[in-house]
């Protein structure tokens, strides 16, 4: 799925990068482009908003609103920013703030709420929820302390810190002390053209390019001066109009995307680029051939080929000329010596592990022999590097860490730094093949203390335990 968005002529790889830029919060920035606010808007400062949505209507400020509503613009003002639901803007102030709580009479909510050791707005909110009074007084989980400071939520401390959710609630559920919550492993800082950025991401975001592009070049030792070049553009031309990508020009032609990017690989002919598939449950579509009409079954007949051999040559647009050619043989010509397969000639070399990296080269456009070389020369494509080490795939890398290999993916796709790929969830599941919930309390709590002292994770932790209690017996 694609998320890049526009902003003002510039692309963006997603929200989050884009509120970066505009030094917004980035649920407050998915909000206004939910509701359709112009763009020169989506960037306005809280504090400095001079129109406001409301019931489908863009007022110029909020004193506007107000008098549409009939009520006070302090008090509107105060309402949206304690977060009030917007069905409750409009509620007029009640005469009477007398309330009574277990027989008790409070002169109003707020007297009643510092007795209660809550916050006024969570009263009033339980009230007009129709909780129990004997539920009033819940305190609220959602608030945390930090080095003295309270914040509304975990995520609020999370923004703050410029860690993610994830890591803050492990470190948090692991006992380690509050002071250690915000530790950076490593400095991201990252000089360009004697300018310091503190990190890849916001560099990338002042070259207006992606960061796995950005990070590629870097990692190949691109010269600086080469780093904020444009990205490959993606533009494909369809009679004579352009379209931003192969994925832009599917939706207009009503067709996959996987398919339509295959037939401009295999050249076939614009005109044929929108052509519909043959099913296996569409034999009887009708098909032209050298101007006379056929079903598919008929065609194969006249033809003296296959059904599904017909099929596959129309899918991967053969020219007409050549539907009718004779299926050719599996024989392998390769440096003057005859095979009957290919994995006859991969076992005569002794490379049959090596099969699947050669129909991958092949894929990329190389010839059998390029391919061969290709695949004997080179170390395994899916190799992995962490933390100084090699490894043959992201499974195995996952195993090392004691993760699911669908975690780990979903990290590095998502952009983790390397040092975060390995950090476990509350459920992370470890090594021993059932999850951390299910770890002997006795053992957890050795892990979580080892794990602060070692500056490690609680999976590894647990490993080495495991471990040490191995060798004792």
């Amino acid at each position: 799925m694609d998320n890049r968005l526009k902003y003002k002529g510039k692309v963006f790889d997603s929200i989050a990068s884009l509120a970066a830029y505009l030094e917004i919060n980035r649920a407050t920035l998915r909000d206004r482009i939910k509701n359709k606010w112009p763009e020169e808007n989506w960037g306005l400062k809280a504090g400095k908003v001079r129109s406001i949505e409301y019931d489908g209507k863009i007022y110029s400020s909020i004193n506007h609103l107000a008098r549409h509503l009939g009520i006070n613009g302090k008090m509107l003002s105060e309402r949206i920013r304690n977060n009030w639901p917007k069905a409750r803007w409009k509620e007029k102030k009640k005469q009477s703030t007398e309330i009574f709580y277990n027989g008790i009479k409070y002169s109003n909510h707020k007297v009643l709420a510092n007795e209660l050791g809550i916050k006024p707005q969570t009263l009033y909110d339980r009230i007009f929820k129709k909780w129990p009074q004997e539920r009033w007084g819940e305190r609220d989980n959602r608030i945390i302390e930090y080095k003295g400071k309270v914040y509304s939520s975990i995520n609020k401390l999370s923004e703050k810190l410029e860690l993610p959710l994830e890591i803050i609630q492990g470190r948090r559920d692991r006992g380690w002390p509050q002071e250690r919550w915000g530790e950076r492993k490593h400095s991201y800082e990252i000089k360009y053209q004697s300018k310091t950025f503190s990190s890849i991401k916001e560099l990338s975001i002042y070259l207006g390019i992606t960061v796995n592009v950005l990070r590629n070049r870097i990692k190949k030792k691109l010269p600086e001066e080469m780093w904020g070049e444009p990205e490959i553009s993606y533009q494909v031309k369809y009679q004579g109009k352009q379209y931003d990508s192969i994925s832009k020009l599917s939706e207009h032609l009503n067709i996959n995307e996987r398919t339509l990017s295959q037939r401009i690989r295999n050249n076939w002919p614009e005109e044929r680029w929108n052509e519909p598939i043959i099913k296996t449950s569409e034999r009887n579509r009708i098909i032209n051939y050298e101007n006379k009409l056929y079903n598919l079954k008929e065609l194969a007949t006249y033809l003296n080929v296959n059904q599904g051999t017909l099929r596959r040559r129309i899918q991967l647009g053969w020219a007409q000329e050549y539907w009718g050619e004779k299926t050719k043989s599996t024989k392998i010509n390769y440096k003057g010596e005859t095979y009957k397969s290919i994995n006859d000639l991969l076992s005569h070399l002794k490379i049959l592990k090596k099969s699947e990296s050669i129909r991958w080269h092949r894929r990329q456009g190389l010839s059998l022999e390029q391919a061969i070389n290709k695949a004997v020369d080179e170390s395994n494509i899916y190799e992995i590097e962490y933390d100084g080490k090699y490894f043959e795939s992201q499974r195995q890398l996952a195993d090392y860490l004691g993760i699911r290999r669908e975690t780990l993916s979903k990290r590095i796709r998502l952009g983790w730094a390397q040092e975060y790929w390995g950090e476990p969830i509350n459920n992370a599941k470890v090594s021993t093949g059932y999850y951390w919930k299910n770890v002997p309390n006795d053992l957890k709590e050795l892990s979580k203390k080892l794990s602060i002292v070692l500056n490690i994770t609680q999976v590894e932790a647990y490993q080495l335990l495991l471990r040490e209690i191995g060798n004792a017996l």
